[in-house]
């Protein structure tokens, strides 16, 4: 057998036991809806090596606000009223810092208070399942050894509540807020599989042609 047959062959036997191709995994962890102000550590796996090459990663925060917003009216006098409630996150780890808001607003207009604090009626409103939402990203392609290994990675998220109203000079507003959060980290990678490609099987069957070719002519 010749040399370029020798390495016809062994190429493609190396292209019949390894494969290389993009894939990606995702880890999340989510903090259960309470009433701010609350605390809490999210964690997710870190990448496990033996899968392949690392080659970015993509950290993904998404919160929500929801709950109840409701004012009167006590004003003589008609007006706009604005409602707002706020839920402020914290987000804190080694890689990813970051501070945002998921706000619930309603707005509404009110006629001179009814002589009933009842939230409804003519000069009032209550508007339930009032929900405003937060979301950021990071996607990162340098320093990504914090993110290899088999433990976890840790964030610590914060909530602050807060509320405002607006509008007439003289009302009675009730805010009622949950919030909740949730971190997922998304591992862009290089697999390596032991599934042959299509063009390893053609390479191998040229080269075991051209071998049998070789042979008859030895015997011709």
């Amino acid at each position: 057998m010749n040399t370029t047959l020798v390495k016809t062959l062994v190429a493609a036997a190396a292209l019949a036991t390894t494969s290389a191709y993009a894939a990606s995994i995702s880890f999340s962890d989510a903090a259960s809806t309470a009433v701010p102000n609350w605390s809490d550590t999210l964690q997710v796996a870190q990448f496990d090596s033996s899968l392949g090459t690392l080659n970015s990663v993509t950290i993904s925060f998404a919160g929500s606000n929801t709950g109840t917003l409701a004012a009167e009216n006590l004003a003589a006098t008609a007006g706009t009223m604005t409602l707002q409630g706020t839920a402020t996150y914290t987000l804190s780890s080694a890689v990813w810092n970051f501070t945002g808001a998921a706000i619930a607003s309603r707005t509404f207009a009110a006629n001179a208070y009814d002589g009933t604090i009842d939230y409804a009626g003519t000069s009032g409103a209550t508007f339930a399942n009032a929900t405003g939402s937060y979301s950021n990203s990071l996607s990162l392609s340098s320093g990504l050894s914090a993110f290899i290994g088999t433990g976890n990675l840790s964030f610590g998220v914060n909530t602050v509540g807060g509320s405002s109203y607006s509008g007439t000079g003289a009302a009675v507003a009730k805010f009622d807020q949950s919030a909740d959060a949730r971190v997922t980290v998304t591992y862009n990678y290089t697999a390596v599989s032991g599934v042959p490609e299509p063009e390893s099987y053609a390479m191998l069957l040229a080269g075991l042609a051209a071998v049998g070719m070789v042979k008859r002519r030895r015997r011709d």
